[in-house]
């Protein structure tokens, strides 16, 4: 097919189409509804934004009876499947691991819990590994080790519509609220466990992400909370 520089960078030149073309490269052939578990994107959003990805030439669709599968199409001309190549580990990159990556010295992540089991989970390990984010050493914290420290924001994780009780940060540190579902709890094949903690790792990748795209040291306390709130309302 022919296509340029200019109109490749054009259509990765958004969030979710780029995080629906990393996925698609990875993982070959999916639905949308393997798309919309993977994402933090509902499932307009991902039909809209994969129409967009097949105007641009990038991903093709198949249809078997009542279904479709996206997979990145197969005529794309070499230099473009090399910036692909390079592309996709960025976008791929325990949120504690990914956001001090992600942060670039910008951000010092921690991570605590309210019932820590007192050694990190070895999927959520495997998939940081899997990933490419550099692990330095982790451990199981509890919430309470913190009493007292310094801390600039705090964001909550627990799926408080899955009942989740979330912890409450009595220091005077902001507060957002990012719920996503525990991998923790899935049951099932290596298969189903491994993406329950890659749909999870995705969609911390994405609120990560857009936070670090705030101008974050030229915001105040409310419209850094509105930017928070609005980020886990955008990819929820």
């Amino acid at each position: 097919m022919s296509m340029t520089p200019v109109e490749l960078c054009k259509c990765l030149a958004d969030e979710g189409r780029l995080a629906l073309v990393a996925l698609l490269w990875r993982r070959g052939e999916l639905c949308v509804c393997d798309l919309v578990s993977m994402t933090a994107m509902s499932q307009p959003t991902v039909s809209r934004q994969l129409s967009q990805l097949r105007a641009c030439g990038l991903v093709s669709v198949r249809r078997d009876a009542r279904w479709a599968y996206y997979q990145i199409a197969d005529d794309l001309p070499a230099w473009a499947e090399d910036v692909l190549a390079s592309l996709v580990p960025m976008t791929a990159a325990g949120a504690q691991a990914l956001a001090n990556h992600l942060g670039e010295g910008r951000l010092q992540a921690y991570s605590a819990g309210s019932f820590p089991t007192g050694q990190v989970n070895e999927n959520a390990i495997a998939i940081l590994e899997k990933h490419g984010v550099p692990l330095p050493p982790l451990k199981s914290e509890s919430w309470d080790d913190y009493e007292g420290q310094p801390v600039d924001l705090v964001i909550t994780v627990c799926d408080s519509a899955a009942g989740e009780s979330c912890p409450v940060w009595l220091g005077k540190a902001l507060k957002a609220h990012w719920g996503v579902p525990d991998p923790a709890h899935v049951e099932g094949s290596a298969e189903d466990v491994e993406r329950a903690f890659d749909t999870t790792y995705m969609q911390m990748h994405a609120r990560i992400d857009a936070m670090l795209e705030l101008p974050l040291q030229r915001m105040g306390e409310a419209e850094l909370t509105a930017a928070l709130g609005d980020i886990q309302h955008r990819f929820s």
